[in-house]
């Protein structure tokens, strides 16, 4: 982790796979090794990733970072993010102000728990984009939280809260994007609209009446169902259309968060599956999901 002095500093050309890189660890804020050679790279390609990734640190482009770890887990893929002389670059490229690309020295400083969620949220965000440009889908619109965090602010919605009270709340997912499906037997295209939840176990499943809180699932899906039917929701999606996907831990996780969904009054709108069953050969055309008020597994895009 410690940069190569001037005497010892590798000659570096950036091509355009290097720039491509630095667009991608700005636009996803941070990526291990893997995700990168995912986005980046072909399978004939990925063992030129380490080597162009190792340059672009010790030229000042991109800061890497070890992920926590335990001595049983062993050494687990470095995390990637933007340093100066990427976001300067960024800023170039792009013909805007370098204070435009929002970067900050201390963008890194985040806790394991933020890092994982991240990670995750754009593992789930790779998948789908991998998955669309194979199956011969676009992805019209892509929101992160950030973008969404500050959309939403004002997109308040009345839920009930404990003993009958009602609650001010705002609806932010993790992601949110727009995916062109084309039927081409239909010579027409479907765009489902999409928001994303990653679940890590960190939001308690179905908290007790009198200590109801944001961080209670059932409380986040009356805020969606509440969302979905506002003014606001309409105002600015265009419509009342729209579903939640949710990507948890494990089965028996996402059985419990779907009962949970269905006891709170939703329906067809929530999705389940597992990060296990998601890749970019599953997550748009496979029955992995189940379906809140329905039996059976289904596939996204059908």
């Amino acid at each position: 982790l410690q940069r190569a002095g001037k005497e010892q500093l590798p000659g570096l050309r950036l091509t355009e796979r290097d720039t491509a890189v630095i667009e991608k660890v700005h636009d996803y804020r941070a990526l291990t090794t893997e995700h990168i050679e995912a986005l980046c790279f072909t399978p004939k390609t990925r063992s030129k990733c380490k080597l162009r990734l190792k340059l672009l640190y010790h030229h000042g482009f991109l800061l890497r970072t070890e992920q926590p770890q335990s001595l049983t887990e062993g050494r687990k893929p470095f995390v990637y993010w933007l340093d100066k002389k990427g976001a300067e670059l960024i800023a170039i490229n792009r013909g805007i102000e370098f204070s435009d690309v929002a970067w900050k020295p201390s963008t890194h400083k985040i806790g394991s728990q933020f890092l994982y969620h991240l990670l995750d949220t754009n593992s789930v965000r790779i998948a789908i984009n991998l998955a669309a440009r194979q199956h011969g889908m676009t992805i019209t619109e892509w929101h992160d939280e950030e973008t969404l965090r500050k959309d939403h602010a004002n997109d308040v919605v009345t839920i009930k809260g404990p003993q009958g009270s009602e609650q001010k709340t705002t609806v932010i997912p993790d992601d949110y994007f727009v995916l062109e499906v084309p039927i081409v037997a239909e010579g027409r295209s479907i765009y489902p609209r999409l928001f994303v939840e990653i679940d890590r176990r960190t939001v308690t499943g179905e908290a007790s009446v009198s200590n109801q809180s944001q961080r209670d699932w059932a409380h986040k899906v009356q805020a969606y169902v509440a969302y979905y039917h506002s003014d606001a929701h309409k105002k600015r999606y265009g419509s009342t259309a729209g579903r939640v996907i949710t990507i948890t831990t494990g089965e028996k996780r996402a059985a419990n968060l779907k009962a949970i969904t269905e006891r709170a009054g939703g329906k067809s709108r929530f999705w389940f599956t597992t990060f296990a069953q998601l890749t970019p050969d599953t997550v748009l055309t496979e029955p992995i999901w189940s379906v809140a008020g329905r039996e059976g597994r289904y596939t996204l895009t059908a």
